[in-house]
């Protein structure tokens, strides 16, 4: 049967068994120095690496984010034909990436065919199309060189039948 000072004496022992084996493996002047440099050596080239990540990432939830919010105007669109309340959708779903109404398209079509009319005359059974588009900034300037005019364009699109 354990009993409190048992285990209070156990963990003392511990304690300084792990305060001996600290005290042996601290390192010379020098050891540490070189320690430094490597170390300085290792950021220089894990900062970008990590960096880059955080441009891949962020570029991922744009570009979720988009495909979300043109989802749900295509979901909008699917029971409302007015090509305002559609892109107000859109744009209200992606309201961290400030899209503006330029960057949503709505085309209509008449039935499954490729022939676009009106979205005012859309009848049940029509497809509604719609596009959203966002361009992505990223924060390392290194990233910016390796896209085209310093940015990415992230589009999607998303297409649903008139109820």
């Amino acid at each position: 049967m354990w009993r409190v000072s048992n285990v209070l004496n156990t963990l003392r022992q511990t304690c300084a068994h792990a305060r001996r084996i600290t005290a042996t493996a601290a390192l010379p002047a020098a050891q540490r120095g070189q320690s430094v440099v490597e170390m300085a050596v290792l950021m220089v080239l894990l900062i970008p690496v990590i960096l880059g990540a955080l441009d891949i990432g962020r570029a991922y939830f744009d570009y979720d984010l988009l495909v979300h919010a043109v989802n749900e105007g295509a979901r909008w669109g699917s029971f409302d034909n007015n090509t305002a309340n559609i892109i107000s959708t859109v744009r209200t779903s992606s309201d961290t990436l400030s899209l503006q109404t330029t960057d949503v398209t709505v085309t209509c079509y008449s039935g499954v065919t490729t022939t676009t009319k009106a979205c005012a005359s859309v009848v049940s059974g029509d497809a509604i199309k719609v596009q959203g588009q966002f361009v992505f900034q990223p924060i390392t300037p290194w990233a910016a060189r390796m896209m085209t005019g310093g940015q990415l364009t992230l589009s999607a699109t998303a297409q649903r039948t008139y109820q």
